[in-house]
């Protein structure tokens, strides 16, 4: 008799022991969360060079999908995804968004992380991403650049300079730049003047309003600038009044 109960109560314990190892694969389906330390350092150096923006990323490595969210390194807030689940003709993925409390800033916020990035087991259906405490709230795109391929050199709160680097030695009169910016109508207004303040070209390229855009271009000094350093400019005019805003400036040497 002793022996059928030993069977019956081992037999118990397996299929409890089953349906709970079950249940953790079902918590974790649709996307599992690699850790930063196990990471190849491509990936590690793409977190590294998002940190400065809210946005979300997606990107195709070594034939994983993975999922990149940041919230500005400066903003205080923190992102984790909870779940990914498959819909007909879309990827549903729920977040939990974090915001900071009255008077907090990302220096004294202890929650982590900051960021999160996840690998995605659906390898096809487009993603929409759902805040679970604001349903209506906006994770910002990429638009003309797929994901973030080198580092932010300069920025302001709207224009990240991607290049050239401060202190950049020049050849000539021709200065490529590039970068990502969130500004009123898309427009990223350029300006490159001499040590006396002598204005030696002027312009603008566009960007995106809403999403970062990803915007490059050759400009070219109309005149030779007196001494041998330049400042270039980039910024925002007010759609009040004109006024300039989000402001960079880039030392360069020619």
């Amino acid at each position: 008799m002793w022996r059928i109960l030993f069977i019956v109560t081992i037999a118990g314990v397996l299929i409890l022991s089953g349906c709970h190892s079950n249940a953790e694969r079902e918590e974790l389906e649709g996307f599992n969360r690699p850790k930063y330390d196990e990471l190849d350092s491509e990936l590690q150096q793409w977190i590294n060079r998002s940190q400065e923006l809210y946005a979300v990323q997606e990107r195709e490595y070594e034939g994983n999908r993975y999922l990149l969210l940041t919230m500005g390194e400066d903003r205080g807030y923190q992102v984790e995804v909870e779940e990914a689940v498959a819909r007909e003709e879309e990827l549903k993925i729920m977040v939990n968004v974090v915001e900071p409390g009255p008077g907090q800033t990302a220096d004294d916020n202890e929650m982590e992380p900051a960021y999160d990035l996840i690998v995605l087991g659906e390898e096809q259906l487009p993603f929409n991403i759902v805040d679970r405490n604001d349903k209506d709230r906006y994770f910002m795109k990429l638009v003309g650049l797929d994901y973030v391929k080198q580092p932010i050199v300069a920025s302001s709160e709207w224009i990240k300079l991607l290049s050239p680097e401060p202190s950049q030695h020049l050849d000539s009169r021709k200065i490529n730049i590039s970068g990502l910016a969130s500004v009123f109508e898309g427009t990223v207004m350029y300006e490159v003047t001499d040590e006396t303040g002598d204005v030696l070209t002027k312009g603008f390229t566009q960007a995106a309003m809403g999403d970062w855009g990803y915007f490059e271009e050759q400009i070219e000094l109309e005149k030779e600038p007196d001494g041998n350093q330049i400042f270039l400019q980039l910024y925002s005019e007010s759609a009040k009044d004109s006024s300039r805003m989000f402001t960079v400036v880039v030392p360069l040497l020619y």
